[in-house]
């Protein structure tokens, strides 16, 4: 395991938000001696899926990245100006701020030659005459996204990136053609359950996770009976957990996750052992 770096990660995920790999990778990159800075996803001024519920966003900048845990640490950007992801020019623009705040941040808590770990597609900018060490971590094809977003823009963005990390881990075999094409260095983590976390919160002991595999195995029926009596929910959740039955269609994950768990821990042991393989590139 990597260990004794300092990390810098530009996320798509606030710290709180659906706990994904983005969260995950950055607490047990902390737990194993690193120090990590993780950057929560950028806000623009339109945002007003986020801001109406987050208003100190405004704000909350000005006090700098708030340690969590050892060696951890949570950082906010300003409100970004919008459309960033349709024009290069306010992308620049809005990276001039970017790049001071993160430079401030680095020298405030002391990381010396810091390791870039970046979700973003868009940020080049940040790596613009550093000589740091970089990785680009690609889990979406975002040319195909909708929104504020211009496909031709962003996937320029996302090749320039490309063309400056010294590593790139996509998700999805589909995904690495391209990028290997413009990073050679780039491999692939498929995304993987963390068995310990979704057993520990679904059955609360060994004992009462005994049933999961049980459980497991009606997922050819529960999947059918899914898109008939649950329709966008999870039906593993409901049945599992009823008390969770409230909880807004995509936030729990629970199919997603209980059909990643259905070869129990094989495939996270095995994500995370290539997940370590790919990180002794960068010693």
């Amino acid at each position: 395991m990597m260990t004794g770096r300092d990390i810098v990660c530009l996320s798509t995920q606030d710290w709180n938000d659906l706990w994904t790999r983005k969260q995950r990778f950055m607490k047990m990159f902390a737990e194993a001696g690193n120090r990590v800075l993780y950057v929560e996803t950028p806000v623009h001024l339109l945002g007003l899926d986020i801001l109406p519920n987050d208003p100190s966003r405004f704000y909350r900048f000005l006090a700098g990245p708030r340690q969590i845990s050892e060696g951890l640490f949570i950082g906010t950007l300003p409100v970004l100006l919008p459309m960033f992801q349709m024009s290069h020019l306010i992308n620049r623009t809005n990276h001039v701020w970017i790049r001071s705040l993160l430079r401030r941040w680095v020298e405030k808590l002391g990381f010396k030659n810091p390791l870039f770990w970046i979700y973003t597609p868009f940020s080049a900018p940040v790596l613009e005459g550093l000589e740091y060490d970089s990785v680009y971590e690609c889990v979406d094809e975002f040319r195909a996204a909708r929104g504020l977003i211009s496909s031709k823009v962003i996937g320029e963005m996302e090749d320039s990136l490309l063309r400056r990390v010294r590593m790139t881990i996509v998700t999805q075999e589909n995904l690495v053609a391209h990028r290997a094409s413009l990073c050679p260095n780039t491999f692939c983590v498929p995304n993987a359950a963390d068995v310990k976390s979704f057993r520990d919160a679904a059955f609360g002991s060994l004992e009462d996770s005994r049933s999961a595999s049980r459980f497991c195995r009606l997922y050819p029926i529960l999947d059918r009976f899914e898109a008939y009596r649950f329709p966008g929910r999870a039906a593993a959740g409901l049945v599992i957990r009823p008390d969770w039955a409230d909880v807004p269609d995509g936030k729990a994950g629970w199919y997603q996750t209980f059909q990643q768990c259905s070869s129990t821990g094989q495939k996270a042991r095995k994500h995370d052992s290539r997940l370590l393989a790919v990180l002794r590139y960068l010693h």
